[in-house]
């Protein structure tokens, strides 16, 4: 259950509250960043110290990974933690995943609540049940799927984000809009502020549309992959950067030219006009730079997609779209149209 706002705050802090009086222990897993920046503001809402409650991991996506995992599960057996003890995870993407998957594997699943702090993480990855840890330098290669007690949505952390984190998020508002609603697509792209992108409202409408297609297809097996859309090459792009960069792309960012690289294989295969491609370029071009990638790691690029989808011979699984606001699962691609495709976005 997804309770946003107001109600969010008190609803927490009762939460909270009902473990410390059952002697049911709790524990807060953060980040070296939202230790610093978040937990002063949870414990203002909760009205109470979590310095004994603690769980901290190192910031950032190369940490997403199963050393982090381990240090988990490590602070959590010597902390004494049982099946009825909850983590509540605090942070952004990274956090609300790793933490979810920690919790649903210790001791064969503990309960837990997420408290996103990011806007990516308020629209997308605390939503819908799915968590992950990358391997190797590959997103999201070892994960399950998992359904948590509650997600709080509380606006007052995206203040305390860079500029950067809130438009890795907008990239998402982006992605959702293309994919089921024309006219949300419309007035995102209608944005001239960054502030403009926080508003409450279009985070509503990015949980609404995440959670309605999550409804009929828990497990990814049919209606869900149309979230996929953007991430084939978007994560491509993310893996490359993780590998080969001192400073990685964010995930939004990278999403944000997947995005652009994938409908441009949805103009080259028919399903939309080229003033609907170049419109989506332009808009995106607008908010995000483009990645600093030469054509000569285009075969490094495309490597990384062979981990990403299924393949059947020479041909690729994507999700396109085939108008702004309706997207198409299930679609073949090829080797040569993909190169095309990273060619387009970075260009």
């Amino acid at each position: 259950m997804n309770i946003i706002e107001n109600q969010a705050e008190d609803i927490l802090k009762k939460t909270i509250n009902n473990y410390k009086s059952t002697n049911n222990k709790y524990f807060i897993l953060c980040d070296t960043i939202t230790e610093k920046l978040c937990l002063p503001i949870l414990e203002s809402i909760c009205e109470t110290s979590f310095s004994d409650n603690l769980i901290v991991i190192n910031y950032g996506e190369k940490n997403k990974n199963i050393d982090s995992c381990m240090h988990i599960w490590q602070q959590l057996l010597d902390k004494n933690a049982t099946r009825q003890s909850i983590l509540c995870c605090l942070g952004g993407g990274i956090v609300c995943d790793m933490g979810a998957f920690v919790a649903a594997t210790f001791k064969r699943g503990i309960p837990y609540i997420l408290i996103p702090t990011t806007l990516i993480a308020q629209i997308d990855a605390a939503i819908g049940g799915k968590s992950a840890i990358n391997f190797g330098h590959i997103k999201n290669q070892i994960g399950l799927f998992s359904s948590n007690t509650e997600t709080f949505i509380i606006s007052r952390f995206l203040d305390t984000l860079p500029d950067k984190e809130i438009y890795s998020g907008f990239a998402e508002m982006l992605k959702h809009a293309l994919i089921a609603d024309n006219s949300y697509w419309s007035k995102l792209s209608n944005i001239q502020d960054i502030n403009q992108i926080k508003n409450i409202n279009f985070i509503k409408k990015s949980i609404d549309i995440k959670l309605n297609i999550c409804k009929q297809d828990l497990h990814e097996k049919h209606e869900r992959k149309k979230l996929n859309f953007g991430h084939t090459i978007g994560h491509a792009l993310e893996s490359f950067s993780l590998e080969h960069s001192s400073v990685p792309l964010s995930h939004g960012h990278a999403i944000a030219f997947g995005i652009i690289a994938e409908s441009y294989l949805s103009w080259k295969n028919g399903l939309i006009n080229k003033n609907q491609l170049y419109n989506i370029k332009q808009i995106i071009n607008k908010h995000f730079t483009k990645p600093n990638i030469s054509s000569t790691d285009y075969n490094t690029i495309f490597n990384f997609i062979h981990f990403d989808k299924k393949r059947n011979k020479n041909l690729f699984n994507f999700t396109l779209i085939s108008d702004i606001g309706n997207a198409i699962i299930d679609q073949q691609i090829d080797e040569q149209q993909i190169f095309s495709a990273i060619n387009f976005c970075l260009d």
